[in-house]
């Protein structure tokens, strides 16, 4: 079960706070705080989750079931 409608608007809310707070830091602030994240690997793992999807969003799509079928025709 994928998030609710209420739970995506609770996290922009909260990431729109965050950056709110994030921007009123001094230069040295930001600088600490980007290095603590880089330093905790599971938000690293997000932030390259998070960058690679912005590269990627605008890339054709294809379902799984299109792949699997293409597979299998190139498999015979």
């Amino acid at each position: 079960m994928g998030p609710t409608a209420e739970d995506t608007t609770a996290a922009k809310a909260s990431a729109e706070v965050f950056m709110m707070a994030f921007r009123t830091l001094s230069s040295d602030a930001r600088t600490r705080v980007i290095e603590e994240l880089a330093r905790d690997k599971g938000v690293w793992e997000d932030l390259e989750a998070a960058v690679l999807w912005e590269q990627r969003k605008d890339e054709p799509r294809q379902s799984f079931d299109e792949y699997l079928a293409e597979h299998e025709a190139s498999q015979e």
